[in-house]
This record gives structure tokens, sequence and C-alpha cells, in this order.
């Protein structure tokens, strides 16, 4: 009650002081991020603007370079006098050769050039592979770069980004390679003279894109005046959607506005700018994210600082809390430790108030307990120590008069050698049941057991056989003196010697949930169930000490040492039916001291 009400009180001041602290803090710093991300998203905008514009004039330089090497063929077969003065068509066919090659030299970034002649149906074809033309090339006509400069032959036609696939093998022009191409009629005086196509790589256009990116996240490509794609940093862009081209035919040349794609959150900014020479586009797409970072890594800042304010607001509450507290909870505190037993700790009492009242009478109550407690462990100790000793004295007198009566029978039966090896067997049980302490190691333990089962062996002859299985990391197990062989001797005088068969006996030991387990098997007449039942019963009673009926002497006097040594954590179970013998399986927890000390135990008494 005391806790929950202080738990209250607690949280009530905490809530209050992080109610008035935070709502005015988080407010100010959305607020403030806002305005700082509208800020500088609008001079991320201008910026960028100025940059395409910038681009936009290299392109325009670059394009005009282009244009101008296309006119210098044009040129040259309208007026120059060596093309001109030419009196054969072979010499002709040369000079067309040599000012071909000449543009496909121009540019290192030219991928071929073709000019196509429709009066003869004549194809040059200029390229890294090839420098000739080819007769009866009609299928050029058919090809959207003739079609395009037949269509409008006063225009340089800019063809936008593709690949030159479809050509004949002994063209040798590359078809993998993206390329875009400058076209235009080259006309005389006379009929026209051909289409010229010069096709390029991408690389220029890439080289002069990527100077106006500023971070890996933003894209830029550059379309024609009617949205047909140049150049893209993205693969997967192509044309301009119409919706785009609609939104920026608005803007004379450059301008701005956001988007969402469909099927994904993420909003972006397209920035662009536009052409006066050519009214080519170069736009730029650039996450919302990108362009408000420097925002969100204030926004992360201040928040930080309001969580340490927040933080420091709690451990101030928690702490003036447990001023205020202090004395309550330790005199909870006091009232656990006395409920897990502990009354030898009483509360320092330093206040005069009613809290200090109630200390000094949780005092008072505390030590008339301790003195209660005390006074009635030490009548226990005594009664269990008077215990201990009667339980250990029932062992000795019944089994010496089964012993005595055994080594009559060998000594009439068998003679003098197996008399004596009893005599010794019986003297090694004897020293050991002597020896002082009340506990042992296993493996003295298993010896005496040995002993006594030799013993009965030479009693009972070829009908009964024992087994004993221990692995040798258990020897050293410390184990209560003189439990393990009444179990025996119980499963052989009241399981076996009734019996008809031949008589086994097993005894295994096994190191389980860090424990040791013990299971001693006979296949003898085995326990009907009602006395299974009154048994068992009686082994569950650790306060009770019986004494009637010889069959429950070694069992009760086990399982009674065995709660003396170890309390509620040892168990003794039986598990038997009629004629199909009995077992008794024990778990016994490890005892605090350890081998070494029962080595040195057993080196003196052994002396014996």
């Amino acid at each position: 009650m005391i806790q929950a009400i202080m738990q209250s009180i607690r949280k009530k001041m905490i809530l209050s002081f992080v109610g008035v602290i935070m709502l005015p803090l988080l407010l100010s710093i959305y607020i403030s991020y806002r305005n700082f991300a509208a800020e500088l998203e609008q001079s991320y905008i201008v910026n960028n603007k100025a940059i395409l514009q910038q681009l936009i004039s290299r392109l325009d330089d670059y394009f005009i370079q282009l244009e101008n090497v296309g006119l210098a063929f044009y040129s040259d077969l309208l007026f120059s006098p060596e093309y001109q003065l030419a009196d054969t068509e072979f010499i002709q066919h040369n000079l067309k050769l040599r000012k071909l090659m000449s543009l496909y030299l121009a540019r290192k970034e030219t991928h071929s050039v073709l000019f196509y002649t429709p009066l003869n149906q004549e194809l040059y074809v200029i390229n890294k592979a090839l420098n000739t033309s080819f007769s009866d090339a009609k299928a050029m006509e058919e090809r959207d770069w003739y079609a395009h400069a037949v269509a409008e032959p006063d225009k340089l036609i800019i063809e936008p980004q593709h690949k030159l696939s479809n050509y004949p093998a002994e063209y040798r022009i590359q078809s993998g390679v993206p390329v875009f191409s400058l076209t235009r009629l080259i006309k005389g005086y006379t009929p026209e003279v051909g289409v010229l196509t010069m096709n390029y790589t991408l690389t220029q256009l890439q080289r002069i894109g990527e100077e106006g990116l500023l971070s890996p996240d933003e894209e830029i490509g550059v379309w024609t005046a009617k949205g047909e794609l140049l150049y893209s940093s993205d693969p997967a862009m192509s044309s301009l959607p119409a919706e785009w081209l609609s939104t920026m035919a608005g803007e004379e040349e450059a301008g701005s506005f956001q988007y969402t794609e469909a099927g994904s959150a993420e909003t972006k900014r397209l920035v662009y700018a536009r052409s006066a020479h050519n009214g080519q586009l170069v736009a730029k797409l650039i996450p919302v994210h990108v362009i408000i970072a420097q925002a969100d890594k204030t926004r992360t800042i201040n928040l930080l600082i309001a969580l340490s304010i927040v933080c420091i607001v709690i451990a101030t509450t928690a702490y003036i809390s447990i001023r205020l507290t202090g004395p309550l909870l330790k005199l909870k505190r006091h009232m656990v430790r006395a409920g897990e037993g502990n009354f030898q700790l009483p509360v320092t009492v330093t206040q005069t108030d009613e809290i200090g009242q109630i200390s000094h009478a949780y005092n008072r109550m505390i030590q008339q307990i301790d003195t209660l407690i005390t006074e009635k462990y030490k009548m226990r100790l005594a009664t269990r120590e008077s215990q201990w000793k009667a339980l250990q004295a029932q062992i000795n007198p019944h089994f010496m008069y089964n012993t005595l009566q055994t080594i009559g029978s060998v000594a009439l039966d068998e003679g003098i050698d197996e008399l004596v090896r009893m005599t010794h067997a019986l003297s090694d049980m004897l020293r050991y049941s002597l020896k002082p302490g009340e506990r042992a190691m296993l493996q003295d333990e298993l010896r005496n057991v040995e002993d006594y089962l030799w013993i009965q062996t030479c009693r009972f002859e070829d009908r009964l056989a024992s087994r004993i299985d221990v692995p040798k990391e258990a020897l050293q197990w410390v184990v209560p003196k003189l439990f393990l062989q009444p179990l025996v001797e119980n499963a052989i005088i009241h399981g076996l010697e009734p019996s008809k068969h031949r008589g086994e006996v097993e005894l295994q030991c096994r190191l389980e949930d860090g424990g040791l387990r013990i299971i001693i098997t006979d296949n003898g007449v085995g326990i009907a169930p009602e006395r299974l039942s009154r048994l068992q019963a009686a082994l569950d009673a650790p306060d009770m000490l019986e004494q009637s009926g010889h069959e429950r002497i070694g069992l009760l006097n086990v399982s009674q040492r065995l709660q003396l040594m170890y309390g509620q954590e040892a168990r003794l179970q039986l598990s038997s039916a009629p004629g199909q013998g009995t077992q008794v399986e024990l778990w016994l927890p490890p005892l605090p001291e350890q081998a070494e000390p029962h080595e040195q135990e057993r080196g003196k008494t052994d002396e014996i």
C-alpha cells in the first residue's frame, strides 16, 4: 500500500514537470524546423537553377561545335574548288571519304558518320573499323534519320538517345552502344546531294551532366525540346512524362515543381532549365530528404537537447521524491527482509514524527519474533540430533543378525576359506560403520555395498546376481554415510529372498540436473499397490519416525536421514508391481563440502 502511494505521487510529479517543460519546447522545435526547412529548400532551388543554367550554356556551346562540324562538310561540298573541279566520280568519291573521315576525327566521342546519296543510292560509312562506301543502299531511305532530314530540309535534326541496330553486318556498326545523332540534308544549287548523320556517344553529355550533381541521391538528364531523352544519369529514365512537359511549358528559362512518383511515398523536386538556342531541357530530380537533410540534422540536435532536459527533469523529480518518501521506502525494505526471515536488521530511526514511531514499533516487534524463533530453533536442533542418533543406531543390530546367520551357514557348508573372506568383509563393514562423521564419499559407500553383496552372494550362491554401474566422475561425490547398504539389503531380504527365481540387484549412479541420481532395481516379488501407497506416504512424511514393521526400517531410516541432511531438496521415490520387482530412485543435491576433506578423514579412519 505504501509503495503504491509513493509510486503514484512520484508519477504525478514527473508528469507535471514533463508536461510544463516539454510541450512548449516541442512546439518551438517543430515551428523552427518547418521554417528552416522551407528556407533551406528555397535556397537549394535557387542554387540549382543557377547550376542548370550554367550547364545549359555549356550544352549550347557543345551543340554549336557539333553543328559547325557538320557545316564544314556542307561548305566543302558546295564551295570547295577541289571538289567542284573534280572531273571524275572516282575523285569526288575519294574527296567525300576524306572529308567524312575528317568529320569522324573532329571529336573523340564520335561513334560513326553516315552519308547517303539518293541519286546513286550509295552509302558512305565511317567508323572505327571501316572507311568505305556501299552501293545499292536504298534501304537507308526507310531509316528515321533520313525521313526526318527530308521532312525538315532546312533544320539540323537532333535524334534522341538510341542504339544503331538492324544495320547490315558488313557496315561494322556497333549496335550495343547508346548514341545521339545530328542529321541534316546536304543540298546544292542542283538537286539534293544527300543526307549526313553523325552519331555521338554520351561521354561528353555525361561529363557535363555530372558537373551538376551535388549528391549521390540526385538524378540529372538532358532532353530535346520535345521531351525525348538525350542523356540521363538514371538508366531507367526515357522520355519526360506529358504532365511534366505541360508544367515546364509555363516557364521561359527555369523553374521547379514537387511531385510524388506513382507507387512510392517518396517526394521529389524537379528543377529544370531550358536552352534558348535549341529548346533543350536540363532537368534535375532531387529527393526532398536530400534538400532538408541539414534541417533534419538540426531537428535531431534540438530533440536530443530536449531529451537531455527531460532526463534532467526526471532525475530532479526522482531525487525530490526519494527525499520525501525515503523513510517509508526504507521501512518497506526492512519489512520485506523480515518477511524473508531476516530479523537481525532493525530500522535506524532518525525522526520523531509518525514514521519514526512506526519504525520504533517495528523494531520491537522483530526483536520479539527473533527471540521466539531462536528458542524454537534450538529446541528443533536438539530434537533432530536425537533423531539422527536413533536412526543410525537402528542399522547395526538388524544387519548383524543376518550377517552372523550367513557366516554360520557358509562355515558349515563351504569351509574355512570363504569364512575368512566373509570375516574380512564383515570387519571392513564394521570399520566403515564406526568411522566418525555423518558423510562420506560415494566410492567408500559403494565399497561397503560391495562387501555386503559378497556376503549375500555367499549365502544365496547362484540365486543372486548383482551389478554396480557408476561413472568415474561420480566417485568423489559427498553422500550420507551408510545410506545405500540398507536399501540394497531391503531389496534382497524383502524382494529377492521370498522369490523362487534367480534374483538380480542392480545399482546405477548418474550425475544429472546438478545432482546425483541413484537407482536400485531388483526383480523380486514386488509390492502390492496398497502397500506401496502406504510406504510412499510414510516416506513423504519427514516428521514421522515409524518403528513398526521390519520391512520398513531400511527405507524409512534412509528417508529420515536424507530429510535431516538435505531437507526437502532430496527425493526418494518407489515404483513396483507384484511379480515384476521394485525400483528405488533417489536424487541428492550437492553438499557444501567436497571430496578433499573426506580423503583426509578416510585416511585417518582406515587405521582403526
